[in-house]
């Protein structure tokens, strides 16, 4: 059973902010990003306690080509 994913909105901008830069540097690499996030979401949803914990109860997931996490 999937769990939500729920973005907060300075997330979402962020998220906004990373595609619009990565367009910027290379043409569709924003959507490429999006498309790991995306994906990285997904693994998250269907195996929330399969990540190290990183902070008290806060677990974060490192996207491989890109660097960001997500916590």
């Amino acid at each position: 059973m999937a769990i939500k994913i729920i973005i907060r909105p300075f997330a979402e901008e962020d998220l906004d902010d990373a595609i619009f830069w990565y367009n910027q540097q290379q043409e569709n690499l924003g959507e490429a990003f999006l498309l790991e996030v995306r994906e990285v979401l997904t693994i998250v949803s269907l195996h929330p306690f399969a990540f190290r914990k990183r902070y008290k109860q806060v677990r974060s997931f490192g996207l491989k080509r890109f660097p960001y996490k997500i916590y």
